[in-house]
Order: C-alpha cells, then sequence, then structure tokens
C-alpha cells in the first residue's frame, strides 16, 4: 500500500472517528444525513463550518436537519428533476419520429400517385374508343380516391401527433416549473432562487443598478413544532411564505432558502427601499392571527427575523447572501422581531 494511500486513510479514519463523537455528544440521531452533515464539518465544508460555527451553543437535531438541508441535501431533488425531464424529452422525441414516418410514407404515396397520373396521361392518348377511355377514367377515380383516403389519414395523424407534442409540452412546462417551486409552502425554492440572484446580481453589476436582499428566519420556529406538533409548524411555513408571496410584488422573488429560512431578492432597490419592504414584512407576519385548522383555537401570533444587505462592487451571490445572513443572526441574537442591515 502506497504513502498517499495510508495517509488519507488515516485522515478518513479520523474524521469518521470525530464525526461519530460529534453525533453522540450532541445526542443525534446516528443516520446518513447527521453523518455527512458532520464529516462535511471536519472536513473543512466552508459553509457548513460557519454555519455549525455559529449555532454552537443551540445545536440539536432540529438544527443539524436544517444545516444538513440548506448546504448538502441537493441531490435527491435534481436527480429526479433529470429524470423527469429526459422522460418527456423522450416522449417528444418520440413523437417527432412518429411524425417524420408518417410524412416520409406520403412522400412515397405522391409519387406513386404522379407516376400513376403520368400512365393515365399516356392512356388517353392511346385510347381509340370511348370503352377504352371509360376504363382510364375508372382507373383515375380509383387512385385519385386512394390517395384523397391517404390525406386525410394522414391529416387525422397529423392533428393526433401535434396535439401529443403539444400535451408533452405542457408538461414538461409543468415538470420545469415544480422543480423551481417549493413543494409545500408554493413559493420559489432554493434552486429557483440560486438562479434568480445569480442573473440579478449580475446585471445589477454590469449597469450599475441597484439590488438589496433580504433573509428571513422564523423566530422560534422549534417551539412551534415541538409544542403543537409538525402539522402547525407546516401550517406555519405557509403562512409566512403565502404572507411573503403577497406583499412582494414587480421583479422582486420570495423564496424558501430551506428549513425555516425565507429570502426576498429585490432588484432596482436601494436599501431605504429594502428596509422599508422588510418592515413591511414583518408587521405584516406579526400580525397574522394563527390557528389550528382542526379546533380553530388560537394559536398565537408568529414573528420573524431579518437581514438585510445591498450589493457591494464585485459582490458574488455567496457574498452578499453572507452579509445578509450575519444581519439576521445579529437581529435574532438583539432579540428577534426585528430588522438588521448588513454592516
Amino acid at each position: 500500500m502506497s504513502k498517499d494511500l495510508n495517509i488519507t486513510m488515516k485522515k478518513s479514519a479520523e474524521l469518521s472517528e470525530k464525526t461519530l463523537e460529534n453525533i453522540k455528544k450532541y445526542n443525534l440521531r446516528p443516520d446518513p444525513c447527521n453523518y455527512s452533515l458532520w464529516y462535511s464539518y471536519f472536513e473543512g465544508n466552508p459553509e457548513v463550518t460557519k454555519a455549525l460555527d455559529t449555532l454552537k451553543d443551540s445545536i440539536n437535531q432540529s438544527v443539524c436537519e436544517k444545516v444538513y438541508s440548506r448546504y448538502l441535501d441537493k441531490t435527491v431533488d435534481e436527480e429526479t428533476y433529470n429524470v423527469n425531464v429526459e422522460n418527456v424529452t423522450d416522449q417528444i422525441q418520440e413523437a417527432f419520429v412518429d411524425v417524420g414516418a408518417l410524412i416520409s410514407g406520403v412522400k412515397d404515396d405522391t409519387t406513386e400517385y404522379g407516376t400513376s397520373l403520368a400512365n393515365i396521361s399516356e392512356s388517353v392518348a392511346k385510347a381509340d374508343n370511348m370503352e377504352d377511355l371509360a376504363g382510364v377514367v375508372a382507373s383515375m377515380v380509383r387512385d385519385t380516391q386512394k390517395m384523397m383516403d391517404k390525406s386525410a389519414k394522414l391529416e387525422a395523424e397529423l392533428d393526433k401527433s401535434s396535439k401529443q407534442v403539444s400535451d408533452l409540452k405542457q408538461t414538461l412546462d409543468v415538470v420545469k416549473k415544480e422543480n423551481m417551486t417549493d413543494a409545500l409552502t408554493g413559493i420559489a425554492n432554493r434552486k429557483a432562487f440560486d438562479s434568480f440572484l445569480a442573473k440579478k446580481l449580475e446585471l445589477a453589476l454590469e449597469e450599475e443598478t441597484n439590488l438589496t436582499l433580504l433573509m428571513i428566519d422564523i423566530d422560534y420556529f422549534k417551539k412551534f413544532n415541538d409544542t403543537h406538533g409538525h402539522q402547525v409548524g407546516d401550517q406555519v411555513l405557509k403562512l409566512v411564505a403565502k404572507t411573503l408571496y403577497n406583499c412582494v410584488k414587480g421583479s422582486d422573488l420570495a423564496a424558501r432558502y430551506g428549513g425555516e429560512e425565507f429570502t426576498v431578492v429585490l432588484p432596482d432597490t436601494d436599501i431605504e427601499g429594502a428596509m422599508s419592504v422588510a418592515e413591511a414584512l414583518r408587521n405584516a407576519v406579526e400580525n397574522k392571527k394563527l390557528l389550528n385548522n382542526t379546533t380553530r383555537e388560537s394559536l398565537g401570533n408568529v414573528t420573524i427575523s431579518i437581514g438585510v444587505s445591498s450589493i457591494e462592487k464585485d459582490d458574488l451571490p455567496n457574498t452578499i447572501l453572507e452579509r445578509a445572513d450575519t444581519a439576521l443572526y445579529t437581529s435574532k441574537e438583539n432579540g428577534r422581531n426585528q430588522v438588521t442591515v448588513a454592516s
């Protein structure tokens, strides 16, 4: 065994040992997700390391699920999306092949019909009497009727294929939309947010226009889950998502970032405008009354904490996001239910 392989195996064993120690230390479930999370932490994944170090005083199973979902759990959705798109694309390709075969068949039939007409023309010229001419005309009528029948069949098949392709295109559009939509809340998901932020940030830097970002976290969300159960927790997520969606207009985007975190991207908006939007969102959520869907009893109010960051020269998506994230943690450390602007 080579020296390099020995070193690699030793390092891997050390990382595994530290990983298992931390799973036991924080009384976490010994499952693949927690193992992957803490292995990534000790391996030096910068996003995971920063998130867990920031939350080191409150690490529990819920926190680990949130960090894992936010930074590591992207594979399954991507694979499912790729399989669905591939299936629909294959079906569209098959439909086009069928249409091509139909058109090729008609081309052969048309050529055959043209040859038949040429032969008939010669036969008419050679006809010596009415009986011969009647036979030629009868043959022409039969060939023409045959061609008309084939043309009608082609038209029906083309209509059928056209509808099939149209339906498949709609299915493909639905698959693409679902890939960009959070299944629980119905608003844009992390993938849609990443794509939107990257495009709008690049455009803002090129045109030297404003862009601001809000990072939003539901206060005491774990308490709702622990006290009332995950169904109520899901209800809280839907309530906040709907409020954000209804309050954000135009070219702005509200998205679920992961767990109980949401984001709002505000193109062409300066820091003062972003603060105004953030306060409006905070007030709108705080004024919502949460009711138990089954018993209709009041479950109190929901509040959110918000961090705001604005575009800077040579920004990247991760840099403006990190500033908003830091401002968000400041809001939470200072008592929650407030807005903080990144320094």
